[in-house]
């Protein structure tokens, strides 16, 4: 199961549906320069643990559009 590059929460329908235990870590940049749109989230990485648990890796997407100001 590929699950990279998905939205997180078709992510998370996959592996219930395949009865899988997952685990979500959200990951940020230090520096933002762009705005981020937090409510699209994306599974950017994937990994098996060895207990078994998929472990999604997940970033939002950034909107270039609008920089953000320091």
């Amino acid at each position: 199961m590929n699950i990279v590059a998905w939205p997180l929460e078709a992510a998370i329908e996959e592996c219930k549906r395949n009865q899988i235990a997952y685990s979500v870590v959200i990951t940020k940049p230090d520096r933002v320069k762009y705005c981020l749109e937090e409510r699209l989230l994306y599974v950017v990485r994937q990994q098996m643990n060895d207990n078994g648990t998929c472990l999604l890796t997940c970033a939002a997407k950034m909107g270039k559009e609008e920089k953000v100001h320091p």
